[in-house]
C-alpha cells in the first residue's frame, strides 16, 4: 500500500491465486475474512482506497448483492467487476445507504452546532481551553443514542463525500416529498383520558399454536382440552388461550402512541375464560404520569381493558408502564380509577372462585406436582431463545408496531443483536422458563413485572424463582396458593451454573425498576454469574394443584 512513492490510488484484493495456494474453495468466507480486513487496514493506513475482490459467478446476482454488501460493511470503497451486468449492483451496494447518509448529516449538523463538546464539558478535567468555538466541535456527544466523537465525524465527512450529487427536479419531472404518518398522541394526557384504539382481533387456533410453540407450559389448563372444558374454560375440542397470551393481547394490538420503551406491568388479572374464536378489543385509559428526576422522560401508566366483542364482557385487565418524553405535568390515579380497580378485582376473584368450585368435581388423579415451602429458591433448568423467526411471527400476528422489534434493516447489528424482543414477550419467556417446575397452575395473577434490560431474539432466557409465601386453601387440601417472584436471566441455565452458589434471600427482595440495583447487589455479594444478566423480574400469585 505504501510502495510506489505515493502514486497508487488504491489497493485491490485478488482472490484467485489466494484460493489456488491455500486449496480453499472459491468465495470461502473464512479464508477471505482475514485478507479482506488486512487490505482495508493497509489501504486506509496509507491513505488510499481499498477495492474488494471480484465475484466470479457472473450469473449469480443474489450472491453478488450479498458479497458486495458484505464488502461495504468491511470498509471497501469499490469492487472489481468482471462483467458489465455487475456494475449497477456493485455501485448501488458500495454507495452509502440512505440511513448511513442520514446519520452522517446528523453528526455533521451536531458539529456545526457545537454539540460535540457537550460530554467533554460535563467531565471534570477534560474541558479543553477554548471550548465553544471551533475547538468545541472536537469533543463527544450522543447522536441518535450513539456516542460519537472525532473518529465518527471524519467517517461522516468521508461518507458524505461519497454521496452521489443530487439531481434537481425539473418541470418535466415534478417531485413530491413524502409524509410520514404519525401514530403518536399529540396532546398532553390527562387523568382517565381515553386513548384512541379502533382495533379488533379474533384469536385463531393458529395464533394459539404459535404461542404454545414459543412459550413452554406444563399446566393442564393449557395442554388438555378435556381438563379445561371441565373447568368451564373452553369447549371440548380446543384448550383456552394461555394466561400470558391473554395478557399480551390486552396490551399489544394498539398504536404505540409515542412510547419510547416498555417498562412493565402491574395487576394483570383474568376476569373470564379466553377462548379460541373469540374476538377482542381494547380500551386504553391514562392512569398516571410521573416525570423522571432528570426532567427528560416520563413514566406513563395506562390501564388496559380487553373486552369480548359482541357482548362487551371484560375478560382481562392490566396496567402497563411505558417510558415517554417528558409531559407537561405529573398526576396520580383518580378516585374513579380506584373504584374501577376494586370492581375488576372482585370480578377476578369471582372467576377464581368459579374455577375452584369446578375443581371439586374433577375426577382425582395421581398428582405429580411438587409442593413448595415459603423461602425456597428454585433453580429452573429450562432455558431457550425466542428466535428471530418466532419474534417476527409473534410481533406480526399480535400487531406489535414498534420498529425496534421488527426492522432488522435499521436495528440488526448482526445475528439478531440490536433488535429487541417486546417486553411482554420477555416476561412470557421468563415465566415459561419456570413453567416446568411450577406446573399444575389452574389460576394466576401477575402482580408486577418489570423489564430491566433489552433482550435480543437470539439470546437464551432462563429463570430462578423464590417462594415469597405459601398458604393452603381452606377446605381444599389438593390446592395451594403461592406468591412467587421469578428472575429472568440471559444466557444462563440456573440449574447448572448456579447449583453450587449460595444466594442471599435479599436478592429476591430488591425493590425498584433499575438494572443498576441488581448489578450493584451482585457485585457486593460476589454473584458475578448474575451481574448484567437479570432482564426481568415478575411476581405472581398462583393457585395450583399440589402433590
Amino acid at each position: 500500500a505504501v510502495a510506489g512513492g505515493g502514486r497508487p490510488l488504491g489497493l485491490m484484493l485478488g482472490h484467485g491465486d489466494l484460493f489456488r495456494l491455500t486449496g480453499a474453495l472459491p468465495h470461502a468466507e473464512l479464508t477471505l475474512a482475514h485478507p479482506r480486513s488486512m487490505v482495508v487496514m493497509a489501504a486506509r493506513a496509507a491513505g488510499i482506497e481499498p477495492f474488494d475482490t471480484p465475484y466470479t459467478n457472473v450469473a449469480d446476482r443474489i450472491g453478488l448483492e450479498q458479497h458486495s454488501a458484505d464488502g461495504h460493511v468491511h470498509g471497501f470503497t469499490g469492487k472489481c467487476c468482471l462483467h458489465p451486468d455487475q456494475l449497477d449492483t456493485v455501485n448501488r451496494c458500495m454507495t452509502p445507504t440512505a440511513s448511513e447518509l442520514a446519520w452522517a448529516r446528523k453528526v455533521t449538523q451536531a458539529q456545526g452546532q457545537g454539540a460535540l463538546a457537550t460530554l467533554t464539558r460535563k467531565v471534570p478535567g477534560l474541558t479543553a481551553p477554548g471550548v465553544g468555538g471551533a475547538a468545541g466541535t472536537e469533543g463527544m456527544a450522543v447522536v441518535d443514542g450513539m456516542l460519537v466523537g472525532p473518529p465518527h465525524l471524519k467517517a461522516a465527512h468521508r461518507m458524505l463525500a461519497l454521496c452521489p450529487p443530487a439531481v434537481l427536479a425539473t418541470e418535466a419531472e415534478p417531485r413530491v416529498r413524502g409524509r410520514r404518518v404519525s401514530h403518536a398522541l399529540h396532546r398532553p394526557p390527562s387523568p382517565d383520558d381515553v386513548l384512541p384504539n379502533p382495533y379488533e382481533m379474533t384469536a385463531t387456533a393458529g395464533m394459539r399454536d404459535l404461542w404454545v410453540q414459543c412459550f413452554y407450559s406444563h399446566d393442564r389448563v393449557v395442554t388438555s382440552a378435556p381438563f379445561a372444558a371441565r373447568l368451564g374454560l373452553s369447549g371440548p375440542d380446543a384448550p383456552p388461550l394461555p394466561f400470558m397470551m391473554g395478557l399480551y393481547l390486552a396490551c399489544s394490538m394498539s398504536s404505540t402512541h409515542g412510547a419510547i420503551y416498555h417498562l412493565g406491568f402491574r395487576d394483570a388479572r383474568q376476569l373470564a375464560p379466553l377462548r379460541v374464536g373469540d374476538t377482542f378489543r381494547q380500551e386504553i385509559q391514562v392512569r398516571s404520569v410521573r416525570n423522571t428526576g432528570d426532567g427528560k422522560r416520563a413514566v406513563v401508566t395506562t390501564h388496559r381493558r380487553m373486552l369480548r366483542v359482541g357482548d362487551d364482557v371484560p375478560v382481562f385487565t392490566l396496567d402497563k408502564l411505558e417510558l415517554y418524553r417528558r409531559q407537561p405535568e405529573s398526576f396520580g390515579p383518580s378516585s374513579a380509577a380506584a373504584k374501577q380497580r376494586s370492581e375488576e378485582q372482585e370480578m377476578a376473584m369471582a372467576f377464581r372462585d368459579a374455577l375452584t368450585r369446578r375443581l371439586e368435581d374433577v375426577p382425582p388423579r395421581a398428582a405429580s406436582a411438587t409442593s413448595f415451602e415459603e423461602g425456597e429458591v428454585l433453580l429452573h433448568g429450562f432455558a431457550r431463545p425466542l428466535g428471530v423467526t418466532a419474534n417476527l411471527a409473534l410481533s406480526t400476528q399480535l400487531l406489535v408496531t414498534h420498529p425496534i422489534h421488527l426492522d432488522h434493516h435499521r436495528f440488526d447489528l448482526g445475528h439478531g443483536r440490536g433488535v429487541v424482543v417486546s417486553g411482554g414477550l420477555v416476561v412470557s419467556m421468563t415465566l415459561a422458563a419456570a413453567a416446568r417446575d411450577l406446573h399444575e397452575v389452574v389460576w394466576e395473577e401477575l402482580l408486577a413485572a418489570d423489564n430491566l434490560r433489552p433482550v435480543a431474539p437470539t439470546q437464551t432466557v432462563g429463570a430462578l424463582s423464590y417462594v415469597l409465601s405459601r398458604r393452603p386453601m381452606e377446605g381444599q387440601e389438593h390446592l395451594e396458593e403461592l406468591v412467587v417472584r421469578t428472575l429472568g436471566v440471559t444466557d444462563l441455565t440456573p440449574s447448572e451454573e448456579l447449583a453450587d452458589t449460595v444466594l442471599p434471600r435479599a436478592l429476591f427482595h430488591i425493590e425498584g425498576e433499575r438494572p443498576s440495583a441488581y448489578d450493584a447487589f451482585c457485585r457486593e455479594h460476589g454473584l458475578q454469574a448474575l451481574e448484567g444478566r437479570v432482564v426481568c423480574v415478575a411476581t405472581r400469585r398462583l393457585l395450583r394443584l399440589k402433590g
